[in-house]
């Protein structure tokens, strides 16, 4: 397993690599030329997460055995594509439209189903690689927002839909009015994997052993309050408050203050679905 995770670094590495010199290419386009530079920064970041499995397979090689390997001619088959693209670029050549069909091919051979299998087999090995697992998935979904931008590239977008999902994004409603719960749960679970929580002590209990890419709270919990679950939580985590969202009927001087001092968002009841689907997606792209 070890030497599959080395080889799908290298294709990593390949990735950020040909992202770099595209960005370089099409430098006229400041748009375009800054898209390509983050997509390089995201190659970076997976091929440091392969690193990280190689090394946790050093320690630990006995409890990961993949039911697979790597043959020559998949091989060759899925760096096929990185080999064309760099061809393109050496050459100078390369319009933009030639460039969108290389992107959505590149990805198509990064993203493989090997890669895909590696991250699904060790993503619930730890909350680290659930993280991970969610940025990964990130990376396809900024590249589908931007080709959505662009006109004339509807074909692009078809196919970079289609490449494989290795997280669906979770939210934890944590609340204990069983009306609003059920309603936010059937609202959000269109898109989501909802899991909910009516007490602090419980959510808190979850927030430590799982990843949630939102976190929605009330502030009068049953056990903990909100704000105790939310500080616990962020001495645990000192990112997680980039993934809080508060709901609250409260007016209470305290709680504005709260909010203010952490920088954390905050709906006030009664809200609108519409409102809370506009805040999500706010936390979700900043």
């Amino acid at each position: 397993m070890r030497d599959l995770v080395r080889w799908l670094a290298e294709m990593e590495c390949t990735a950020g690599s040909l992202y770099a010199d595209a960005a370089g290419h099409f430098c006229a386009d400041e748009e375009l030329s800054g898209f390509l530079r983050e997509l390089e920064q995201d190659e970076i970041y997976h091929y440091d997460l392969m690193n990280r499995i190689t090394d946790m397979l050093g320690e630990d090689l006995q409890r990961f055995r993949l039911a697979i390997f790597l043959d020559r001619k998949t091989r060759e088959r899925l760096e096929d594509p990185l080999i064309v693209f760099r061809g393109h670029l050496s050459q100078g050549s390369l319009t933009r439209e030639e460039f969108f069909d290389c992107l959505v091919s590149l990805e198509f051979s990064e993203w493989n189903d090997i890669f895909i299998y590696v991250v699904e087999s060790l993503k619930d090995f730890s909350m680290d690689f659930q993280r991970s697992a969610a940025q990964v998935e990130d990376h396809v979904r900024k590249i589908s927002r931007f080709i959505e931008r662009r006109p004339g590239l509807g074909e692009c977008l078809q196919r970079i839909r289609e490449i494989g999902s290795v997280w669906t994004r979770r939210v934890l409603i944590i609340d204990d009015e069983p009306g609003l719960v059920k309603l936010l749960k059937s609202f959000l679970g269109r898109r989501y994997e909802v899991e909910c929580s009516g007490d602090g002590n419980e959510a808190l209990r979850k927030i430590g052993s799982r990843y949630y890419d939102i976190i929605i709270s009330d502030l009068h919990l049953p056990g903990m309050s909100g704000m105790e679950v939310f500080r616990e939580a962020l001495r645990g985590d000192s990112t997680i408050k980039r993934r809080y969202l508060f709901m609250t009927g409260d007016l209470n001087p305290e709680y504005k203050q709260f909010f203010e001092q952490n920088d954390l968002p905050c709906l006030y009841k009664p809200f609108s679905l519409e409102e809370i689907d506009e805040r999500i997606r706010r936390i979700l792209h900043p």
